[in-house]
């Protein structure tokens, strides 16, 4: 649910949409399509060998207001890729539009 907070707090939301963990040995994330999230995208721990790429990742939908989040964007701290603890990734050929980090 869109309320301009994000993860910041409001309607309460999942942390990240699509966690990835623990991926190894070449394992690859391709040709996706998202649209219209209200805050993080994927979470990536713990991985090594992975590649992520031609994905679309489109949140423009949030840049305008809704009836919910007070004449404020829709969607905040909208981040695409967070990456933590891998190695060896390769993220290429994306699109992100979003209202934060691309790639955190």
């Amino acid at each position: 649910c869109w309320d301009g907070l994000g993860s910041n707090g409001g309607v309460p939301k999942p942390d990240h949409f699509i966690v990835v963990s623990k991926m190894t040995a070449g394992s690859v994330i391709k040709n996706l399509h998202i649209r219209n999230r209200p805050t993080h995208l994927f979470s990536v721990s713990g991985c090594s060998n992975l590649t992520m790429r031609d994905m679309y990742l489109d949140n423009s939908a949030g840049d305008a207001p809704n009836a919910r989040s007070a004449g404020l964007a829709a969607a905040h701290n909208s981040d695409g890729i967070d990456v933590s603890s891998s190695s060896n990734m390769l993220i290429s050929n994306n699109v992100v539009i979003n209202q934060d980090d691309c790639l955190a």
